[in-house]
């Protein structure tokens, strides 16, 4: 039966994969090339060059890669059909977060794991829809459910490889000391003392992480930026990822906040029966309730966490009032759960075919590479556009990418310059482009119409490629004797 079940989750998360022609991300593409890129390479050439984003904090002297391991695991996928390889290989991942509660669970000799496991998820069609994507947070959950058993299990000396390999995974690596932080916590709450070596070993682990490191010392140099611009409220926005969660969200598919809070109401009920993984598992999903709310990438692990807290703590209370139910209201609650979860895998699935897909500028990347010399700057008017951009062109760089806190951060004034052209509102903008950014092309969707106008209107612009979904232009350089000096601010 758990090697059907099993069995059953992988075939779940290929289905939901496989619904979409794209990937689930845009920035799946990005992944998938520069893991092509690596294989080119070899482990010889490694790191090779990373040319694509000159202008900001991942230029070819600072380069940090903070997703090493995730991108060394997409190398065999990337050897054949990149999209069939990246699609294959965010299933498996997807199969490994789905299946690695339901062990965990498992081993907790937590009654009927299985409908526990299916509640998750039916929670949320974010967790599936984020699971999914070709990036590395599927792993990171596999990793802190690791990590959590490592806890529970008292094998602390084991958190120091397991956050070493996460730290060289994905740059979500602070989670894991979090969690080690809360079961340092609930040691201290239920027996006085505080348990010092989940964090110490983490923590150690994370620091060897970033000193033994490929590419120390620019990757504390960019950790530090990249944390910088995430806790600042002032800063570029970076995606719809790190916005505060809609409130329909929390109110609507899966009712987070409501269960959170009978969570919690259950906890203090049973505080009597808790043991340090039970708390830990509840003040990690506190930990990640906060973060969600801040930033709704977090329901990736609060939606895990939460699930396990609840079937830690209700599991046996539960299961006694399912057994004492007749076969038909058994059938009748089984029935419910499964059509919460198709609905939920409804919406996902809505959720993952409305991604671009590979042909998205295939065209005009396709133009912009025959007609412009290697290593040509191409000034994107849509910072998300280049992952689909860089799969199509690697050969080129690009003004703008993966995160526009990383021009911003690298040079304000230039990240200035690039909103007032994205926005239409520079007079001259091939000069601009041209001398600030030395670009010889720039690309656009039609959405952008200030600025398609603005470069319209400039005679040292010219459309040379145009298509359903982007424009192209070539840009003359500008002598400054022929223009009036530059607008500022």
């Amino acid at each position: 039966m758990r090697v059907l079940f099993a069995a059953g989750l992988v075939a779940y998360a290929f289905a939901l994969q496989f619904v979409a022609p794209g990937l689930g991300s845009v920035d799946g593409y990005f992944h998938i090339r520069y893991a092509a890129a690596l294989g080119e390479a070899g482990w010889r050439g490694f790191p090779p060059p990373f040319t694509a984003l000159p202008l900001t904090l991942l230029a070819p002297d600072r380069y940090y890669d903070h997703h090493m391991l995730f991108h060394v695991w997409l190398v065999p996928f990337a050897r054949g059909d990149l999209i069939l390889g990246a699609k294959t290989a965010a299933a498996i991942g997807a199969a490994a977060a789905f299946a690695s509660p339901y062990f965990f669970l498992l081993w907790q000799r937590v009654r009927r794991a299985e409908w526990w496991t299916v509640f998750l998820l039916a929670l949320s069609p974010a967790f599936l829809d984020r699971m999914e994507m070709a990036r590395a947070q599927a792993w990171a959950v596999v990793i802190l459910i690791a990590a959590l058993a490592l806890l529970s299990a008292r094998r602390d000396a084991w958190l120091v490889p397991l956050a070493w390999l996460f730290t060289w995974t994905y740059n979500a690596f602070p989670a894991i000391v979090l969690l080690a932080a809360c079961a340092s916590i609930a040691h201290r709450l239920l027996y006085r003392a505080f348990a010092w070596r989940p964090l110490a070993f983490t923590a150690g682990g994370v620091a060897l992480g970033l000193l033994v490191n490929p590419y120390f010392p620019s990757n504390l140099s960019f950790v530090t930026h990249h944390f910088a611009s995430k806790l600042d409220p002032r800063a570029v926005a970076a995606g719809v990822e790190w916005n505060p969660l809609p409130l329909l969200d929390w109110l609507g598919w899966g009712g987070l906040a409501t269960i959170a809070i009978g969570a919690g109401a259950l906890l203090y009920r049973r505080r009597e029966g808790l043991d340090p993984t039970r708390l830990t598992a509840a003040l990690a999903a506190g930990v990640f309730l906060a973060m969600a709310w801040r930033w709704s990438r977090f329901l990736e692990y609060l939606t895990p966490f939460l699930t396990i807290a609840l079937a830690l703590s209700a599991h046996a209370a539960i299961d006694e009032r399912v057994h004492g139910l007749s076969v038909r209201w058994r059938r009748a609650l089984a029935g419910g759960l499964v059509a919460w979860l198709v609905g939920t895998t409804a919406v996902a699935a809505v959720q993952l075919r409305e991604r671009p897909t590979s042909d998205r500028y295939r065209d005009a990347a396709s133009w912009i590479a025959s007609h412009t010399p290697e290593g040509s700057l191409v000034f994107n008017a849509n910072w998300d556009d280049f992952p689909i951009l860089y799969f199509h062109d690697p050969r080129n760089a690009y003004a703008i990418g993966l995160d526009p806190s990383y021009l911003a951060r690298r040079d304000p004034a230039l990240y200035a310059d690039w909103e007032r052209l994205r926005d239409g509102r520079e007079p001259h903008p091939a000069r601009v482009m041209n001398e600030r950014f030395g670009a010889v092309v720039a690309v656009t969707d039609r959405r952008r119409t200030a600025f398609v106008a603005a470069l319209d209107a400039d005679p040292n612009a010219k459309r040379s490629y145009e298509d359903e979904a982007a424009l192209v232009y070539s840009l003359s350089p500008v002598p400054s004797r022929d223009l009036p000096p530059r607008a500022e601010g």
